[in-house]
């Protein structure tokens, strides 16, 4: 789990070059981190986790907790450090986390890149989302 605002910013840093984030999108993020940050230490149904390699921050991801389950969000890894079991440790940490909170049942949206690793652990399709997109206000 992300502990200090510096390592939300390390974690957020990762997921917007994970993601290609534009950089207008990347500035309207970054001004609004120590808000977020506030609201997810504040708030018990988001957290961020974060994998460290060599001492370095090098993947992220979200848990989002609801009554029944929990919804695995955001992972990412840096590409230099890809590869190497970032990932996969993401998701084993947020399924512990989710057992520790009784809720066990995990859910997931993933992309091209996501998919195989979830499917080699034993994730399997149930269905779809349409996703919209809405700018940073």
């Amino acid at each position: 789990l992300t502990e200090t605002l510096d390592e939300y910013r390390a974690a957020s840093r990762v997921s917007v070059d994970a993601f290609r984030m534009s950089e207008d999108d990347r500035r309207a993020l970054e001004a609004q981190e120590e808000l977020l940050w506030g609201l997810e230490t504040s708030w018990p149904h988001y957290r961020t986790f974060v994998a460290i390699l060599d001492g370095q921050i090098v993947g992220a991801a979200a848990s989002i907790y609801g009554a029944n389950a929990v919804s695995l969000a955001g992972g990412s890894t840096r590409e230099d450090a890809r590869g190497r079991g970032a990932y996969r440790a993401l998701v084993r940490a947020r399924w512990d986390a989710a057992v520790e909170r009784g809720t066990p049942a995990l859910t997931v949206g993933a992309e091209s890149m996501s998919r195989p690793i979830l499917e080699r652990l034993g994730f399997v399709k149930v269905g779809w989302t349409d996703c919209l997109i809405d700018r940073f206000v």
